[in-house]
């Protein structure tokens, strides 16, 4: 009973601390081009339904409920047995890490933008909402996700861009072109 406390308890996502540095255009940098998705085209919609196959237990199937509800496939996470699929409702988005190999699912906040190493990866919910924005921070160990937390946005910024995401830091633009660096440490 311990032992699964313990591995519950690894599993809640970390406090943050984090801070916000406007900084100049010069050092705002845009990382390569990281290819992180693969579209083999296996999960494809069928009669209003989109299956994602599980090694060895039932499939996940998610059901489009016409205008009010949709489920698109995205495409595979790079080297991993993760598929990314995106929720669409009337007024919102999700995302989806639907792992093939355990059936599980973790929700996203937006589509990742990952690390160059593909380790890490940053998610920031739709800058064009009237919802307060947040980035949430998550890493891929092993070929599953462990969302580390999320960071609230900066009062009065709207983050339009993920540039570069690093270990403990990401690099962004906001609608007013500015430039930012947010650094974060798990606590």
């Amino acid at each position: 009973m311990k032992l699964l406390l313990v591995l519950l308890l690894l599993q809640l996502p970390q406090k943050i601390s984090y801070n916000y540095a406007e900084i100049p255009a010069s050092q705002y940098t845009h990382c390569k081009g990281i290819k992180y998705l693969t579209k083999p085209g296996q999960f494809k919609l069928k009669g209003g339904k989109l299956v994602i196959p599980v090694e060895g237990k039932s499939p996940r199937v998610f059901k489009n409920e016409g205008e009010i509800y949709n489920y698109e496939y995205v495409g595979d996470i790079k080297d991993t047995k993760l598929s990314l699929v995106k929720f669409l409702t009337p007024n919102d988005e999700d995302y989806y890490l639907i792992n093939r190999m355990t059936g599980g699912i973790d929700t996203l906040l937006s589509a990742p933008i990952f690390s160059e190493d593909g380790i890490h990866f940053v998610c920031a919910n739709n800058p064009g909402t009237d919802q307060k924005q947040y980035i949430q921070i998550g890493e891929l160990v092993d070929g599953a996700v462990h969302i580390k937390g999320r960071i609230n946005g900066k009062l009065g910024v709207r983050y339009l861009t993920i540039g570069c995401v690093y270990s403990n830091y990401v690099l962004v633009t906001d609608d007013d072109r500015k430039f930012w660096k947010l650094t974060f440490t798990l606590k």
